[in-house]
């Protein structure tokens, strides 16, 4: 998928190119969110952004909070504030 996008760039008019089931709008953000990896990952960095590790991480700390019955975990809803 990784290389159908780069490939992308090759075609003049890449919405009539056979890879253009690429920018249908069910697939961009599949496909962007590949190459962003990708890109990051060829520099070095990690795939995952420092706010999508920093989400999980809250996500996580709320699931251990309630497994260890601080209930005031019941009040950080992440869901609630963000749109995913």
């Amino acid at each position: 998928m990784l290389q159908n996008a780069y490939a992308l760039v090759a075609y003049p008019e890449p919405w009539k190119s056979p890879l253009a089931w690429q920018l249908s709008t069910d697939q961009r953000e599949i496909v962007a969110s590949a190459l962003n990896s990708a890109i990051l990952e060829n520099d070095g960095y990690s795939p995952r952004s420092s706010l999508e590790r920093n989400l999980a991480h809250v996500k996580y700390l709320t699931k251990v909070m309630a497994n260890s019955h601080v209930g005031s975990c019941a009040f950080a809803n992440l869901d609630d504030f963000i749109k995913t």
